[in-house]
């Protein structure tokens, strides 16, 4: 269905009386989606955006499948993330999911690096509302131009995230950690 995002509402009036029984949602849709659904699960409230909706009995319930995704990956590739210590970089719309994700899935510390920014400071706020959901959690915010810090971290964690565009093309060949010695023999590097 095309859906413009101002027709989001009309769109779960019809979904709900044809009694569609699930649908997925894309940009720029998501975040109108989890402001109309009856109901949404921790990740997609957390990130206030949902591109999954399934119909339970006439109660539309959002979900979030981002990070679900990238965390089930990693488990079907041996990596469990649980108490698991993660430099993630990279807090975009990808970053964040996986973020949420991670500290639902039972991280034991998040570490995301961004650029300062609006983004940055949606991160750190991020992280007080995650900590209802995940107490156990340690997260920090810190910045992406901090060399030392993301070095240091990298050699600290047992799991590093790649969730910007460096590394994709048209920069395929760049990478945000240039210093091969942050990287350590049991690292995961996603």
């Amino acid at each position: 269905f095309e859906v413009k995002e101002h027709q989001v509402g009309e769109f779960l009036d019809k979904a709900r009386r044809e009694n569609i029984r699930g649908f997925n949602v894309t940009m720029p849709c998501k975040m109108e989606t989890a402001h109309l659904v009856d109901e949404l699960f921790p990740a997609a409230k957390l990130m206030k955006a949902s591109n999954t909706v399934v119909n339970e009995n006439g109660k539309f319930i959002g979900h979030n499948t981002d990070g679900v995704g990238f965390v089930r990956n990693l488990l079907d590739h041996g990596v469990d993330v649980k108490d698991k210590v993660i430099t993630l970089m990279g807090g975009g719309g990808a970053g964040t999911a996986i973020f949420v994700q991670l500290a639902l899935d039972g991280a034991k510390e998040i570490r995301v690096f961004n650029r300062k920014g609006k983004n940055f400071d949606k991160l750190a706020n991020l992280v007080g509302d995650i900590k209802e959901y995940a107490p156990d959690c340690v997260m920090k915010v810190c910045d992406l131009q901090d060399e030392k810090v993301l070095y240091e971290s990298v050699k600290e964690s047992d799991i590093l995230v790649n969730a910007t565009n460096i590394g994709m093309k048209p920069r395929e060949e760049e990478s945000l950690i240039r210093d091969m010695s942050a990287y350590h023999e049991n690292l995961v590097v996603a």
